[in-house]
C-alpha cells in the first residue's frame, strides 16, 4: 500500500497524525479524500469499505494507485474476479506496473485453480449421480425379476 498523500489542511493534518500513530480506523473517519480514506480503511482491515473508497477516487494523480489498491482490497475480500479486473485496469493505464502484473498473475492462477476444483467437484457429483441412478435401475430390475 502507498502512504498517505502529503498534508494540505488542518483536517487532513489531524487525520494524518492519527494515521501515523497507527489509528487507521479513526483516521479513515477523518479523511475526506476518497484515496486517503481508502488507504486508512485498508490498513484498518476494512477491505470492503476501502474498495468502495478506491472506486470513488477521481483524482487523476492517484487514480492508477487507487485501482491497484482496489484490486488488493478485492483480493483480501476473496473477490478474485473483481481483483483481476482492477489489476487489468491498472495495466491498461500503466503497462509497466510490475506489482499489478504480478498480482494479476497470482489472482489468475488462483481463479484457474478454483475453476478446476469446481469442474472436478461437478464431475464427481455427476459420477455419483450416475452410479446412484444405475444402482436404482439395477434394484428395479431385480425386483421385476423376482415378481
Amino acid at each position: 500500500m502507498a502512504s498517505v498523500v502529503p498534508v494540505s489542511s488542518p483536517e487532513v493534518a489531524e487525520a494524518a497524525k492519527l494515521f501515523e500513530k497507527g489509528d487507521f480506523e479513526q483516521a479513515a473517519g477523518e479523511f475526506q479524500d476518497d484515496y486517503r480514506r481508502g488507504v486508512a480503511q485498508y490498513r484498518a482491515g476494512q477491505y470492503g469499505q476501502a474498495a468502495e473508497s478506491f472506486e470513488k477516487v477521481d483524482r487523476e494523480s492517484v487514480k492508477t494507485q487507487a485501482l491497484y489498491n482496489l484490486g488488493n482490497s478485492r483480493f483480501q475480500e476473496g473477490k478474485l474476479e473483481a481483483a483481476a479486473e482492477a489489476y487489468r485496469k491498472v495495466l491498461l493505464r500503466d503497462a509497466t506496473h510490475d506489482d499489478a502484473r504480478h498480482n494479476l498473475g497470482l489472482t489468475s492462477a488462483m481463479l484457474a485453480e478454483a475453476e478446476a476444483e469446481e469442474a472436478e467437484k461437478k464431475e464427481q457429483e455427476e459420477k455419483e449421480e450416475q452410479e446412484q441412478q444405475e444402482s436404482e435401475e439395477q434394484q428395479e430390475s431385480e425386483e421385476q425379476q423376482e415378481s
